[in-house]
């Protein structure tokens, strides 16, 4: 496959491992002297696309990936090491009613941290995401660390949260989704849920709020290797 980012070569992608999975579809490197020196351009992404982001601070607002099937790996020692920052919505995936007749492809988000003062990440309208290893929290605002859109009532898609520390400066931790299309494994979270605006109960909770060995950032496996 070939886009405008990779220029059609494939040398040295046979490393990377997704999921147990080699890689074979177009890789996107975004920091200093890569490819691409922010997220500005990602909206133009063709499906089957793997985001490389390199350490960082990368600062934008309404996020809104154009490709639903992509994956997004930050290349730092740990989830501190590439932040995405928002003073308004920031990361947002929305389906385009795609779940569940989209297939089986599952977007990762990995070994990130995303935060903001209103909604750091939004899901909506059939959109699919996994966040492992990743860090999220948001500033006052009374809306949730995790949103679904208020306009749409709630998520008919699948969000996972697997090794996660998930935190709120003020506000909820989730707001506006259908709980009952999240799955919560291995998480840590800074204080109790708390939610507004969601229906239903969670998929499924395992979770702890003070540190434990096995649960956060810190645990788990990356599911995106070899980069």
């Amino acid at each position: 496959m070939r886009n405008r980012y990779t220029s059609g070569r494939r040398e040295g992608l046979c490393n990377i491992l997704v999921d147990g999975k080699r890689w074979e579809y177009p890789v996107v490197t975004v920091g200093s002297n890569k490819q691409l020196a922010s997220v500005d351009s990602l909206s133009g992404l063709v499906d089957h696309s793997l985001v490389l982001v390199y350490p960082g601070t990368y600062s934008k607002n309404y996020w809104y990936l154009n490709a639903r099937r992509c994956h997004i790996r930050g290349v730092g020692v740990d989830a501190q090491a590439v932040v995405f920052t928002t003073t308004d919505n920031g990361l947002c995936v929305e389906g385009y009613g795609s779940y569940p007749s989209g297939g089986n492809f599952l977007p990762i988000v990995e070994n990130v941290r995303l935060q903001g003062s209103a909604r750091p990440f939004m899901v909506w309208n059939g959109g699919r995401v996994l966040f492992n290893r990743c860090y999220l929290t948001h500033g006052t605002y009374s809306c949730g660390t995790i949103a679904g859109h208020w306009t749409y009532g709630g998520t008919n898609g699948l969000l996972v949260l697997r090794n996660c520390y998930i935190s709120k400066e003020g506000g909820y931790m989730f707001s506006n989704l259908n709980l009952s299309n999240v799955r919560i494994e291995r998480c840590q979270f800074g204080s109790s849920i708390n939610y507004t605006g969601c229906t239903g109960s969670f998929a499924y909770a395992d979770y702890v709020t003070t540190p434990t060995t096995g649960y956060g950032i810190m645990a788990g496996e990356p599911l995106i290797v070899g980069v």
